[in-house]
Parts: C-alpha cells; structure tokens; sequence
C-alpha cells in the first residue's frame, strides 16, 4: 500500500530556516524578528519568508512567528 504521510518530506522548523538565514546574514535571530525597517534586516525577513513559504509553511504560519500580519507575509512574498 501506498500511505501519503510516509512519503511527506518532514518539514524543516521556522527556527531552523530562521536560524540558517541569521547565520549567513549576520543578523540575531531577534532582529530578523522584530519590526526593524533598515535595509539589511528587511532583506533577512524577505529571504526568512521567502525561504519558509517556499520550504511548505503556510503564510499565516510564517505571520505568527514573525508576529505580523499574513497580509504582510503575502505582501512580501509577492513582492509588493
């Protein structure tokens, strides 16, 4: 028998991506979270929703973690 939930890859955690994303931008994880608006850390947080909508995690989520808006993920992820 074919059972779908054993062929699902696991999802990586919000963390996990955030943590990746810290590292390699040189920011803290609590920057990234927070509402800053300079160029670097709004870069992070475009890449950090980017990354998770892209790895499978749902908009709204992303917006929890991020404590923002899903408006806001989806704004961000479309590019606007």
């Amino acid at each position: 028998m074919n059972n779908p939930t054993l062929n699902r890859k696991k999802l990586q955690s919000l963390q996990e991506i955030l943590e990746k994303i810290a590292m390699a931008t040189r920011l803290t994880t609590e920057t990234i979270r927070g509402g800053g608006r300079i160029r670097s850390v709004a870069a992070a947080r475009k890449e950090f929703i980017c990354s998770s909508l892209g790895a499978g995690h749902k908009a709204i989520a992303v917006a929890r973690f991020l404590n923002c808006t899903d408006g806001y993920v989806t704004r961000i992820f479309n590019g606007k």
